[in-house]
């Protein structure tokens, strides 16, 4: 529970960085990031509702749900509490940056003509490398991993 307690932080501060650095938070660029925005649908590309609807529910705060309650037996309900809210919100953090890293290379695609890039994994990469060095590709690194394990122990 701490260590991944740990590494959710180190995610929360990671990604902060990068999205400070790509300027997303300045005040007009957070403002209008706060403004729901659904992009037009692309061709052969999915519906923009579904992706939409996709990310919300397949993210952390359900399963942590699941996971605090494996996680809680034995200790106090305002621990077990505590502990779910702040796995919870956590999750939300980081992902909510990351979707900010990804509007933001969005943003920097459409001043050009050229197509729009997919946002990938390796491009995610290629920004945390980009703006934090090889230190924040190894902190992306343990994170990564200690999801995947997190999902596994449930």
């Amino acid at each position: 529970g701490i260590f991944l307690g740990l590494t959710m932080m180190g995610m929360v501060g990671l990604f902060l960085v990068v999205v400070a650095k790509m300027n997303l938070l300045a005040p007009e660029s957070f403002a209008m990031s706060l403004i729901p925005n659904i992009p037009p649908k692309a061709v052969n590309g999915a519906e923009p509702t579904d992706l939409i609807l996709s990310l919300v529910g397949t993210t952390a705060v359900g399963f942590n749900l699941f996971l605090g309650g494996a996680m809680a037996k034995g200790r106090s309900l305002p621990s077990a509490q505590r502990g779910i809210a702040f796995s919870c919100s956590a999750a939300f953090l980081v992902s909510e940056l990351i979707l900010m890293v990804g509007a933001g290379h969005y943003m920097k695609s459409r001043t050009t003509d050229l197509p729009l890039p997919r946002f990938t994994v390796a491009q995610l990469t290629d920004f945390v490398k980009e703006f934090t060095g090889s230190a924040g590709v190894l902190i992306f690194a343990i994170g990564f991993i200690a999801a995947a394990l997190s999902s596994q122990l449930a």
